[in-house]
């Protein structure tokens, strides 16, 4: 289906959509008077605040995926007893997701944004870029972005940078970087945000990826019995395809095929499908409703997953086709062969991990090929070339909790 496709979004989800539209272009029109309020509040807080009180620190989650990636970093710090952690959303009215929410993912204590905003905090984190009043936090707060992802180079932004290291992510809201810290999963991610943005100089960590770590783990122990949970034959290559959002996303540029292929080689494939579980927000309703496209992959014989928990889905398989979802790339780790489909180069940032692994990995570019490509892919020896990129976008692997407590601690202890 095409991205030019009839729009299949409700007439209250786009009011939605428009309402927040026109709310944050406000906020950004009145931050400076914004600010000239919020930050001498927050300032008095800090003055009051006992210097050997606990440490508070405030998770900042804007969607369910967001929060997701902070379970990880919340059930680390909850460790140390003197350290509060309270969780929140960046935007006013938080829509379809909410502080509530945010808590219960998380497991940290709910707190409205705007209180958040007149509270001293001896550390913020984000795992995606803020929006909203999430970037009203005043300068002398610490802040630290881990990002929600192994880093891809994916660019997602109108002015084609780096969706993550990029200036106009970073470089906010006065002509500053808005962190003190961003953490890196590898010297090799490191020069490539100094490179982007070379403000950044000083401000970035290599701690290795913690949720990469963690899923290592995991498949290590699961795999095995993971064949025998989906009900995979022994003999059956697990193939998992993998779409993001957007117009170039493997379902927006193949999907029907991939919809036609799984139906005539379900009898030798246990096929997997994962669908960017903000397909519909970001797809702004060019394209069937994710649901509804879960259905009709259920429908070829494929095994769907609907939820957020990709973890089994990656370490059960033995081959994945994707497009530039940041998803595939624990399939590089995992030691797994990946096929991309055509997505156009414009996409990436050039010498970034897509860049490098869209150079060395097999394309699907004839879809009625699939059954040829996949036997080429499982016999071939991409999978030496997926560990020369893994050992590149992973350091410290097995070590990154040590990483992550270092360096957290050392931003809690420094003044503000």
């Amino acid at each position: 289906m095409s991205c030019d496709s009839p729009k299949n979004y409700s007439k209250r989800g786009w009011a939605v959509r428009t309402l927040g539209k026109i709310l944050d272009h406000a906020i950004t029109q009145m931050l400076p008077l914004l600010l000239a309020i919020l930050w001498p509040l927050s300032y008095f807080h800090r003055v009051i605040t006992p210097a050997d009180s606990c440490k508070r620190v405030l998770l900042v989650a804007r969607n369910h995926v967001a929060a997701d990636h902070m379970i990880c970093i919340h059930d680390l710090l909850k460790k140390d007893d003197r350290i509060i952690q309270f969780a929140t959303t960046d935007r006013v009215p938080a829509r379809d997701f909410h502080r509530g929410k945010a808590a219960d993912v998380t497991g940290a204590k709910p707190m409205h944004m705007m209180r958040a905003l007149l509270c001293h905090w001896d550390l913020i984190i984000f795992t995606n870029h803020p929006y909203g009043f999430g970037i009203c936090f005043a300068p002398w707060l610490k802040k630290l972005y881990v990002n929600h992802g192994i880093h891809t180079g994916k660019i997602n932004t109108e002015i084609a940078q780096d969706g993550v290291y990029g200036r106009g992510k970073v470089i906010r809201p006065f002509g500053t970087p808005y962190y003190n810290c961003m953490f890196a999963a590898s010297a090799w991610e490191k020069k490539f945000a100094i490179r982007e943005t070379p403000q950044l100089k000083g401000r970035v960590a290599v701690v290795g990826f913690l949720r990469g770590d963690i899923f290592l783990d995991y498949a290590e122990k699961h795999s095995s019995g993971l064949r025998e949970k989906f009900g995979c034959k022994s003999d059956m290559p697990v193939v998992h395809i993998i779409s993001t959002w957007g117009a170039s996303s493997l379902y927006a540029i193949c999907g029907e095929e991939i919809i036609g292929q799984v139906k005539k080689l379900s009898d030798k494939y246990q096929f997997l499908v994962s669908i960017h579980p903000r397909f519909d927000d970001l797809g702004h309703g060019a394209f069937e409703a994710r649901e509804i496209i879960l259905s009709r992959f259920e429908e070829a014989g494929a095994r769907v997953n609907r939820g957020l928990d990709w973890e089994d889905y990656v370490a059960v398989s033995d081959i994945a086709i994707s497009d530039h979802s940041s998803l595939c790339l624990y399939h590089v780790l995992a030691g797994h062969p990946v096929i991309f489909s055509d997505v156009c180069r414009d996409n990436y940032v050039a010498g970034s991990t897509f860049d490098l692994l869209g150079q060395c990995s097999p394309k699907l570019s004839e879809y009625d090929g699939l059954d040829e490509a996949i036997s080429d892919a499982l016999g071939n020896d991409s999978r030496n070339n997926n560990t020369t990129i893994a050992t590149r976008i992973l350091d410290f692997r097995g070590s990154a909790s040590e990483m992550y407590v270092q360096e957290i601690t050392v931003l809690l202890n420094t003044p503000g």
